[in-house]
């Protein structure tokens, strides 16, 4: 089950069959996929190109201990845009360098099995962002949980909220 809560008191919850949505997907050596597209919107640090995960603009991701995590960047609007880590916000961009602990990466960015998969043990850091190395400003932020339960939660920026719950 996927529970989404958007604004005030509109809930909803649908059902999220494994292999029809990256809240359930679990392919390779990954726990989950965030599907990542790259469009035109509105993050916390304005308006342009932002990452867009699972369909929502530059959210708040929260990952947990023992999890293995990818940012799957095969769609050709990731192309130009690599998705990586770092412990200051907006990255480089921001005076920050790139975070590399437990993080590996495949192919390029819009091309056919592109990721970025970041593996949280407790020695991840317990605040990162993601963000792209070639423009500013289009990423959003990462909390590691010390949990090592099952559940996944997206918080989307800007007041909406989306929870993925797995179950």
């Amino acid at each position: 089950d996927v529970e989404r809560s958007r604004g005030l008191g509109d809930v909803y919850k649908r059902q999220v069959h494994s292999g029809m949505g990256a809240a359930t997907s679990t392919q390779g050596s990954s726990d989950t996929d965030f599907a990542v597209t790259v469009a035109s919107g509105v993050n916390n640090y304005g308006s342009g190109n932002k990452y867009y995960l699972d369909g929502v603009v530059s959210p708040l991701v929260h990952l947990v201990q023992g999890k293995t995590y990818d940012f799957d960047q095969s769609d050709s609007s990731n192309s130009g845009h690599p998705l990586r880590f770092s412990e200051t916000a907006n990255g480089s961009h921001g005076g920050g360098s790139e975070y590399t602990t437990g993080v590996t990466t495949n192919g390029s960015a819009g091309s056919s099995g592109a990721y970025t998969r970041i593996q949280v043990t407790a020695s991840t850091s317990d605040t990162l962002f993601y963000y792209c190395t070639s423009h500013s400003n289009m990423g959003g932020e990462v909390n590691a949980s010390l949990s090592t339960g099952g559940d996944l939660s997206v918080t989307e920026a800007l007041a909406r909220v989306v929870s993925y719950i797995r179950t």
